[in-house]
């Protein structure tokens, strides 16, 4: 199908006449019709803003039959038309299963990280080592590190390793984030104990190249590619995607220094100077789409490198000079998608090799001002014993994702399996004596199996008023490692092989096509990672003995508007986890930590949010959270008087106040002029156990407590304002973006008091070019 200057016609209707059978022409405004009976069929053709046409072709049975014709351009002037539903987005929302959903194809122009949008969620809470590229917390609902997986198009993100991490992947890289609370639907089954983290990539229809750079404090750059292209006349197509980030991140802050006379430490300012990052990503795939066999079917190759250096350990009392971390893997991957009939088939693979080196071999020591004050002998290095670790982790992550209708009902079906080999070596490390000689321990083989399968059950009553969804999993793990423990000089192997299941349902009531109320429960399972059980050979010491830990969770919530005209919306839920066998990061001495099966804890709270367009082209939106996460059941006798304390490491209260104005045709036509703004409260909380009784309430002044030096256990209360702008001309596909963030420039603190970025800036250039290419 072609218009009236022969070019091809995306998404034009053909519809089979007396039949409900019709088509949508491709990209290159193709179209067919498969098995067809022999005999004269009428075609009626039609698209927006042409003439609505009929023709008729003759099939002659055992060939293909060839058809082209164009439409003419309509001349007929319309009425106003108004078009009522709903967004992708917006659907995910009103789930039975809690979801928050952001819509990042609506603002890629912006610079603002990931990392930043996905904290302003209420009920998500994300702390920060440093800067870019630097370790990454997520607290939803009360629930953090481990207890929260990650996906990319719903499949689990372990092939990739580093690359897509919060801290580091750029908006251009993603077209929505998806938080799951509470409950997983059966096709991201995992072994997730209280929510999940979906990144979503852009979908291409026709040819495109989008193309971002950005430039911000500290030396930060970023650059982004994504390229689509069908070849002509097929439906074969070729995809780009690539990202460089790099940043100095040697902001300066104010921490303590010890004299160089008197050694008493001292409030100074320094800079960060071995923080820097430097990150790469490229991915190029091909395959072909809407075909006889296959709707999707597809085949790609990734490439990822990430060198970081590491300014401190765990705790920020001893600075490194010399420090560094790499990571670079191969990835290979292959979807195939297809609906047979009713039922629809999604199968993936991958298989990825990764090496993650940690480079500690210097005898120099350093201060905060960068210089050497010391060289030292033996065998120790800046984080602890002198290492240089290489290890190599061969993954295979697989798929298959089923879906079938039954009458109203709809059954999902969800296996996925991901393996991990790790081998590596240390010409530092210990070694252990296997007949008559010393063998490094890392040389041996540590195996990791991960097999998940999760059904789900989707029921609707009442003409769609109740939806009803059941879910089971089943959680399989077998994995083995030798080590060694310190220098003794002795081999030891450690396997764990087990089964858990867990159960969940949700329902959901709606009073209306806008209002509704929730209730949701589970009872989840969530399998220590392979680096929860190995370690990384560095700051992380391994714990083969770890056991998986458990959860029930439950949510109720209602959704819906405040108003008439419908100007108003609010949303809130009110949520319970209990944790048993909780999985935690301890310190252990001053560099090091480990995680461990500690006691259980009882989480509730209750979050909302609220959004309004309070006048023309002028939006916000506010939510906060309150948690209440404490420990119990405390076995350890030395521990007892922590009964009931609130966990280390999480906020109780935080809120958000967003605000964006948008102004078409300022200085010319089609322009566009965005302006945007968050304010972000959190307030302060312990990093450090204390009992229940001496903790600050909300809001409570630290002075007056039991304990005289209470302010040295907490997080202060903390003030972020970020403000934007951008701006989308009119007569080219560009737009320019500027973001001041921490605009007031205030001290903010994360993980163990690290300071963060003070004031700093970002700019952004975006050129997408999306015409339909001319082959001719």
């Amino acid at each position: 199908i072609t218009d009236d200057k022969d070019e091809s016609l995306p998404g034009a209707t053909i519809q089979l006449a007396g039949t409900t059978t019709g088509r949508i022409t491709d990209a290159n405004g193709r179209f067919s019709f498969e098995g067809l009976q022999a005999g004269n069929y009428r075609l009626i053709i039609s698209s927006v803003g042409f003439e609505k046409t009929e023709k008729t072709v003759e099939v002659v049975g055992g060939r293909t039959t060839d058809f082209k014709t164009s439409l003419a351009v309509s001349i007929n002037e319309l009425d106003e038309v108004v078009v009522f539903g709903k967004t992708a987005t917006q659907e995910k929302r009103e789930q039975p299963i809690k979801v928050e959903a952001i819509n990042l194809e609506a603002i890629q122009e912006r610079s603002t990280p990931v990392v930043q949008l996905i904290n302003e969620m209420p009920g998500v809470n994300i702390r920060q080592r440093a800067g870019v590229g630097s370790g990454v917390i997520v607290n939803l609902n009360g629930l953090q590190n481990n207890s929260i997986r990650y996906f990319r198009d719903g499949i689990p993100l372990d092939y990739l390793g580093r690359a897509f991490d919060l801290s580091i992947v750029p908006i251009g890289q993603l077209s929505g984030v998806e938080v799951y609370k509470g409950i997983l639907p059966a096709n991201l089954s995992t072994d997730a104990l209280g929510g999940a983290i979906n990144l979503t990539s852009p979908e291409f229809y026709s040819d495109q190249l989008d193309l971002s750079y950005s430039l911000g404090s500290f030396n930060t750059r970023q650059a982004n590619i994504n390229g689509y292209l069908t070849l002509p006349n097929t439906k074969f197509f070729l995809r780009l995607t690539a990202y460089h980030v790099r940043s100095d991140n040697d902001y300066k802050m104010e921490i303590d220094v010890p004299d160089e006379v008197t050694q008493n430490l001292t409030a100074t300012e320094v800079d960060r100077y071995h923080d820097a990052v430097d990150s790469k990503f490229v991915e190029i795939s091909a395959g072909l789409k809407d075909s006889k066999i296959a709707d999707l079917f597809e085949i790609g190759y990734a490439y990822f490198n990430y060198e970081k250096e590491e300014q401190h350990g765990f705790i920020i009392s001893n600075p490194f000079g010399e420090v560094m971390r790499v990571e670079d893997f191969n990835a290979f991957h292959t979807h195939y998608k297809k609906s047979l009939v009713k039922l629809d088939l999604d199968l993936f693979a991958a298989f990825s090799q990764k090496n993650n080196s940690f480079i500690d071999t210097t005898q120099n020591r350093y201060d905060w001002f960068g210089n050497v004050i010391a060289v030292v002998s033996g065998s120790s290095g800046e984080s602890g014993s002198k290492s240089l670790q290489n290890l190599t982790f061969k993954n295979f992550a697989g798929q298959v994702n089923l879906s079938y209708p039954i009458g109203k009902a709809t059954i999902h079906l969800n296996h996925n399996v991901t393996t991990d080999r790790r081998r590596g070596d240390d010409q530092f490390g210990p070694r252990i004596e296997v007949g008559d000689e010393l063998v490094d321990p890392l040389g041996f083989l540590a195996t990791y199996d991960k097999n998940i399968t999760g059904l789900q059950v989707t029921i609707p009553y009442l003409n769609d008023r109740i939806t009803h969804v059941v879910t089971a999993k089943r959680y399989g793990i077998n994995t083995a490692i030798q080590r060694a423990r310190g220098n003794v000089i002795q081999q030891r192997i450690t396997t764990l092989k087990r089964d858990d299941y867990g159960f969940g349902t949700s329902l959901k009531f709606a009073f209306d096509t806008d209002r509704f109320i929730r209730l949701s429960y589970e009872n989840a399972t969530r399998i220590p990672e392979s680096l929860e059980y190995f370690g990384d050979g560095a700051f992380l010491l391994d714990n083969p003995n770890l056991k998986p830990e458990q959860s029930h969770n439950i949510n109720f919530g209602f959704y819906g508007n405040l108003d008439s005209d419908k100007n108003w919306w609010i949303d809130i839920n009110a949520f319970y986890r209990k944790v048993e066998g909780q999985i935690l990061l301890r310190q252990v001495l001053v560099l090091n930590s480990q995680y461990a099966n500690a006691d259980d804890s009882r989480i509730g709270g209750i979050e909302a949010s609220v959004t309004t367009t309070l006048f023309k082209n002028l939006e916000a939106s506010a939510n906060l959270t309150w948690q209440d996460a404490r420990r119990i059941n405390i076995s350890r006798s030395n521990e007892q008087g922590l009964e009931g304390a609130r966990l280390p490491f999480q906020p109780f209260f935080f809120t958000n106040l967003s605000l964006s104005y948008g102004c078409h045709e300022l200085f010319g036509k089609n322009d566009r002029l965005s302006l945007y703004g968050n304010y972000s409260f959190t307030e302060k909380y312990i990093f450090n156990p204390i009992p229940r009784s001496q903790e600050p309430g909300l809001f409570q002044s630290v002075e007056g407590s039991q304990l005289s030096n209470l302010e040295d256990f907490l997080i202060p209360t903390q003030h972020l304002v970020n403000l934007g702008a951008s701006y989308q001309f009119g007569k080219l596909p560009m737009w320019l973006n500027l973001e001041i963030n921490n605009l007031l420039d205030l001290q903010v603190y994360d993980i163990f008091r690290v300071p963060k970025q003070p004031a700093n800036y970002s700019v952004k250039v975006r050129y997408q070019l999306k015409n339909k290419l001319n082959y001719k």
